[in-house]
């Protein structure tokens, strides 16, 4: 990857500024001009429950105004680097680019914030969050988070994971039978973050079998009583018959869970968030209100409001122990 010059990253900001604004259905979007003002551009999975977060947060600050650009995740850093936006929300992993790109413009990270899991499952109606699937007749009990590195990356400190015997499988079905390895294809947006949030950055094993989308994925492997496969979100309604997921842990030990939405989703060790990332300068609070929006956000009336879109598409969830400690924490050193 090539390293953007100064006047190549304030181009492309040009160029995606020039897109032409969708028509967002946000309501109640008030104009400019007051204080406290937000600008939001980022993730089109917002468009229902910003709203709603808004009017909950404008209870105890009723003079905030706020406009909204929801075209997309892939505008939430580019919009932050040129610092036209207060907040800069994506519904999935940013690509390393955007963060490089922002690097580059400021001299820092971005700080996320996570505000939700993103999508629960399975379900007949929604979308079901990245997992690992296997053939509906495979009876194996869960991975680990390093079984799965070691199934699906190469390199990794537990050793590759080639047969299923090593993941405790017995009987002479099971003994010699290879394992066969799906996924995205490899130059993909969800296959890079894989690689980057939930494999340590190590390259795929070279087992891996690349396939065009997360559909193909799952077809592949409920025709192969041997295959195991890491797939983006899927459509409830869409999954093959022939397919289940794994239940998965963080360590051996356990817990094994599924992310369905019913127990501690924060036991789910491959979780993807709904992210708002913030700029943050080294030494330098940031602006009070957003601040008090983040902490409203993660507030018991701010998660009521995230879990009230639990059953919407997107299926958004409130974050739960460890991971609304960590994010509470990291909010209140902005």
């Amino acid at each position: 990857m090539t390293r953007l010059s100064p006047d190549e990253v304030a181009s492309a900001r040009v160029i995606s500024g020039s897109i032409p604004a969708a028509d967002i259905p946000l309501a109640d979007i008030a104009p400019p001009g007051k204080n406290p003002h937000f600008t939001i551009i980022g993730s089109d999975t917002l468009i229902k429950l910003l709203p709603d977060l808004l009017d909950g947060f404008r209870k105890t600050h009723p003079d905030l105004t706020y406009t909204a650009d929801l075209r997309g995740s892939s505008l939430a850093l580019p919009a932050l680097t040129a610092g036209i936006t207060s907040f800069a929300p994506t519904g999935r992993e940013v690509w390393r680019g955007d963060i490089e790109a922002f690097q580059q413009v400021k001299g820092y990270a971005p700080t996320r914030i996570r505000i939700a899991y993103a999508s629960h499952g399975p379900r007949p109606d929604g979308k079901t969050p990245p997992a690992i699937y296997v053939h509906r007749d495979n009876l194996i009990r869960g991975l680990s988070l390093s079984q799965i590195k070691g199934i699906f990356a190469a390199g990794s400190s537990a050793g590759d994971i080639t047969r299923w015997s090593q993941l405790g499988m017995t009987g002479e079905t099971w003994k010699n039978a290879p394992l066969h390895v799906y996924g995205s294809k490899l130059k993909g947006g969800f296959s890079m973050a894989v690689r980057q949030s939930k494999l340590d950055g190590l390259p795929f094993s070279a087992r891996y079998r690349e396939l065009p989308d997360g559909k193909s994925v799952l077809q592949a492997v409920a025709h192969d009583p041997y295959g195991i496969g890491y797939a983006t979100w899927i459509d409830g309604g869409k999954t093959p018959q022939g397919v289940k997921l794994v239940p998965l842990a963080f360590t051996s030990a356990g817990p094994f869970v599924l992310p369905d939405g019913t127990g501690d989703r924060s036991k789910w060790p491959i979780s993807y968030f709904f992210n708002i990332y913030v700029d943050h300068a080294p030494g330098k609070p940031v602006p009070s209100d957003v601040k008090a929006f983040l902490r409203f956000v993660l507030s018991p009336e701010g998660k009521k409001i995230i879990e009230n879109h639990r059953d919407d598409e997107d299926g958004y969830l409130p974050l739960q122990g460890a991971d609304l400690a960590d994010e509470l924490s990291q909010i209140n050193r902005l």
